[in-house]
């Protein structure tokens, strides 16, 4: 989702027939590339992943093309995180087509479309600010569910532990594999309430495993505090998943897709993260955080900085079983 739509958006519809939807195709790039160019001050995304999109055998990648004309009047994109739950994204109004509907439209065939592939769930991520998009939501039945915020750092800002009191210091190593359950565990009876029991993977959100937490541990991306025993430990362990970020150069960047650390310590858990990915090669860690005032203050004195134009995002849902 994005900011691209109007108010207008939601309240005319065309005719049944004056719009034809199909999958998007190799040539139509140049056209889309055209009138997503200004979705923001930036630009957008959409030329970075049509390739991909394009590859993808398991959802669809839609465009919606003017009956008569072939013109293209917007696109959307039908993701699964994982069998069962879907991701939307992607959704662009051509400007030249807004206020027809299409935004409402569109949402409704793609709902459709995630139910007949099979889909429990559908979520997506959008502007804490875009209205239109919410009242789209809450019409056919969302809800929304958490409000993140995107921080990044470098890891060269990374402070020497041994400058930090001794209480406040944390150490990571890598868990283990036979250590995931365990940790997985103690993340989904605390710190998951803050995102509902998601984890996030580079703009997407979805339920995590024992499964997936234990391949974590295996590549090197499950870090617990050296503190930490898995037989019997008495306090919830400071514990960090994090996933290769795919949008940057490879092994240059993690991103956080869970974590976990007793109340004010954050920023020790942030700074002993740094730490072990500079030892890694990784020059920058980030991700989207919950909007919480202690876990933004844990940032801001580990280093991390927030989306400098201050944009929260909010999760929306819809159970479809």
């Amino acid at each position: 989702m994005d900011g691209s739509l109007t108010s207008h958006d939601l309240h005319r519809c065309g005719a049944p027939n004056d719009f034809i939807y199909r999958d998007a195709r190799a040539e139509d790039r140049a056209e889309v590339l055209a009138f997503t160019a200004h979705t923001w001050d930036f630009g957008d995304y959409i030329g970075e992943v049509y390739d991909e999109w394009l590859a993808d055998k398991v959802g669809r990648f839609v465009v919606v093309e003017e009956a008569g004309t072939g013109r293209i009047a917007a696109i959307d994109k039908l993701s699964f995180f994982a069998p069962g739950e879907a991701w939307f994204e992607g959704l662009r109004v051509n400007p030249e087509f807004r206020a027809r509907g299409l935004g409402t439209r569109t949402q409704r065939y793609m709902i459709e479309e995630a139910a007949r592939l099979g889909a429990r769930t559908i979520r997506f991520l959008t502007l804490i600010v875009n209205h239109p998009i919410h009242i789209m939501a809450y019409r056919d039945g969302f809800r929304m569910r958490f409000v993140v915020r995107d921080w990044r750092g470098n890891t060269d800002t990374a402070r020497d532990s041994n400058a930090e009191p001794e209480a406040k210091q944390i150490t990571l190593r890598q868990a283990t594999a036979d250590e995931a359950p365990a940790l997985f565990d103690r993340w989904q009876r605390g710190a998951s309430y803050a995102t509902c029991g998601l984890v996030h993977h580079n703009w997407q959100y979805g339920t995590s495993s024992v499964a997936e937490w234990q391949r974590a541990a295996c590549e090197g991306h499950l870090f617990v505090s050296d503190a930490y025993e898995a037989a019997g430990a008495a306090f919830a362990p400071s514990l960090v998943l994090v996933r290769p970020n795919k949008y940057s150069e490879v092994g240059t960047s993690w991103t956080v897709a869970a974590l976990a650390a007793p109340f004010g310590s954050t920023a020790a858990l942030i700074e002993a993260l740094k730490r072990k990915a500079a030892q890694a090669g990784i020059s920058e860690i980030g991700g989207l955080f919950s909007d919480t005032v202690e876990l933004y203050s844990g940032l801001e004195i580990a280093g991390m900085e927030p989306d400098p134009d201050d944009e929260r995002l909010c999760l929306f849902e819809l159970r479809l079983l």
